[in-house]
């Protein structure tokens, strides 16, 4: 014979929290996250609600105004008669502690909820007809509502601990200008370093260009010169793709003798070295296709758990979906993909950065220079984004480079910073961009500037 078991609850608990707002109204004010559901016992929901209404109506809350007002709606056996509803007062002293009691009954609460919820999605996985990925979608979703709330409770800072993570922030910054690094995750090119401080916690980074202009490369020089975990979601290219570019770019060998398989020995020995090199890299790449944003949402809290990632990369955000039933048209998807990138980079407190495909309007200029009028699909991706970073190739168009360089990354948008221009080499051989300063000598004798590479420099993989 099965025993009843008793859904997770603290009576203790409920009744320290239903007493203290009945002697100390004040004491709401400490619990006011909390909801009528998370009471277990139906008498202490009816009395909260009772509370709740009450200062909804920004009337007085105490034993009196309570009792009256339940005796109003009819509800006093609701609330456990006269008898039950004296007793939740006259056993509670004060309202000590109420704050930590309401938590606890909160918590309790979820697990009734995960219960509940995991049962009926286990009923669901029994029967042949469900499709499991919107299983996976339904759980997700349910996981989200719940943590969402948990980040809804979230204490206001007080201008103490403020003023001293802003002082210790600011020493932080000094000590790492003295040593000549950043104080966020390191670019990997000086310029960029210096008007960014490297990629900052919190901040949705935006990468733009027109196709063929090197962004996935760029991406992965990033993750490469992090120095810290780093989570790469690659939405168009497969890992192998990845893997072969990014050897490509750190060993400095000419892509299209790689690809082709034409190396000498000593570059195949040479090339072995780096792999063993690359090995250590905190890396970790996911290629799953048509990924959804709440997908995404999800596995990077748990890589953030498993592996300490600090970055997130993600090549690109056109590709993403929702992840939700119900479909607006691709401008509202677009704002709720960049919406919820800012709201991964704000909940993990690490920097997102989003690749994003530009519109054609740049081409039709004289100059072929993107604005952030190009952003494809949605203006909500240059409102969400803290920066904007265009990716732009003069030589591409068959324009005359600007200076000694071939290559430019255009900050257009920097909401804690300095908007500008930074100069790039872009080697075609490599894939791979430089800074301006690092020279190069083609492995294969063939100059990157010849008109082979000029016509082949786009995707050699």
């Amino acid at each position: 014979m099965n025993e009843y078991v008793v859904p997770p609850h603290d009576d203790e608990m409920e009744e320290l929290v239903i007493g203290a707002l009945l002697i100390e109204p004040e004491a709401y004010d400490c619990v006011s996250f909390l909801h009528p559901d998370v009471f277990y016992d139906h008498r202490n929901k009816t009395i909260y609600e009772a509370i709740q209404s009450l200062k909804a109506d920004f009337k007085p809350v105490d034993r009196v105004t309570v009792w009256k007002y339940l005796h109003i709606k009819k509800m006093t056996d609701h609330a456990g008669g006269i008898e039950w509803f004296s007793q939740r007062s006259s056993r509670i002293g004060s309202a000590a502690n109420i704050e930590e009691h309401a938590r606890i009954i909160y918590q309790f609460w979820i697990l009734r909820e995960l219960i509940i919820t995991w049962g009926k999605l286990s009923a669901k996985a029994y029967r042949p007809e469900t499709d499991v990925f919107d299983l996976l979608h339904e759980s997700g979703e349910v996981v989200f509502r719940i943590q969402d709330g948990l980040h809804g409770n979230k204490k206001a800072s007080n201008m103490v601990s403020l003023i001293n993570t802003e002082r210790d922030r600011y020493s932080a910054i000094q000590i790492a200008n003295a040593e000549g690094r950043s104080i966020g995750v390191e670019t990997g090119y000086s310029d960029l370093n210096n008007m960014t401080k490297g990629w900052q916690p919190s901040d949705l980074v935006i990468i733009a260009a027109r196709p063929a202009m090197g962004k996935t490369s760029l991406v992965l020089s990033f993750a490469r010169h992090a120095k810290c975990p780093v989570a790469f979601f690659s939405l168009e290219m497969s890992e192998l793709q990845l893997i072969q570019r990014l050897v490509v770019m750190e060993s400095e060998i000419d892509s299209h003798r790689y690809k082709t398989a034409t190396l000498g020995n000593g570059e195949i020995d040479e090339l072995e070295t780096h792999r063993k090199s690359m090995q250590s890299l905190p890396i970790y790449i996911d290629d799953t296709p048509a990924l959804s944003v709440i997908d995404l949402r999800a596995k990077a809290r748990r890589m953030k758990q498993q592996y300490g990632i600090e970055l997130i990369i993600i090549d690109y955000l056109q590709l993403m979906t929702t992840g939700r039933k119900e479909r607006g048209n691709r401008e509202q998807e677009i704002s709720f993909i960049s919406r919820m990138l800012k709201v991964i980079a704000k909940e993990l407190n690490i920097p997102v950065i989003a690749l994003s495909q530009l519109s054609r309007a740049s081409e039709a200029r004289p100059d072929k220079k993107p604005l952030l009028s190009d952003l494809r699909e949605s203006g909500a991706i240059e409102q969400d984004a803290d920066m904007v970073i265009f990716v732009h190739r003069p030589e591409y168009y068959g324009m005359e480079n600007e200076g000694d360089t071939n290559a430019q990354l255009i900050v257009a948008k920097h909401r804690n910073g300095d908007t500008g221009i930074i100069n790039l080499n872009w080697i075609g051989e490599l894939t791979k961009f430089t800074d301006p300063k690092k020279t190069y000598k083609p492995s294969s004798g063939i100059s990157p500037n010849t008109d082979f590479y000029k016509q082949n420099n786009n995707d050699p993989f």
